[in-house]
């Protein structure tokens, strides 16, 4: 299951030394998992004016995802992205609040339709 997060994945996150450190540093986005995985997310929706900069803003945390995976469990960040880009795909084509397939092999048909576009 995609959204079956690991036990041990509860409380908050530490803030980084780096937006410590700034006095102009803003959060802009916070999501949680909740034990039923669902999401919440809150957001300052005026960040920016123009919303292909959240765009950036979500190629960018992909991409700091694919290399924290590769640092903590020596995952391929291209593959860990490719795989991000494809659930992106799924629920920005058909959104659906959580991935929905039959099965697992549904789930990988999917991805592997996806990546060949």
């Amino acid at each position: 299951m995609i959204w079956k997060k690991k036990p041990d994945q509860t409380g908050a996150l530490q803030k980084p030394r780096q937006a410590t450190s700034d006095p102009e540093a803003a959060e802009i986005l916070s999501v949680w998992l909740r034990s039923d995985a669902n999401i919440v997310a809150v957001l300052k929706p005026d960040t920016w004016p123009d919303p292909a900069a959240w765009g950036l803003l979500l190629a960018d945390i992909s991409r700091h995802i694919g290399n924290a995976l590769a640092e903590s469990s020596h995952a391929d960040p291209a593959q860990t992205i490719a795989r991000i880009r494809a659930g992106f795909t799924i629920e920005m084509d058909s959104p659906t609040g959580l991935f929905a397939f039959a099965t697992e092999s549904d789930e990988v048909d999917v991805i592997r339709r996806i990546l060949r576009r």
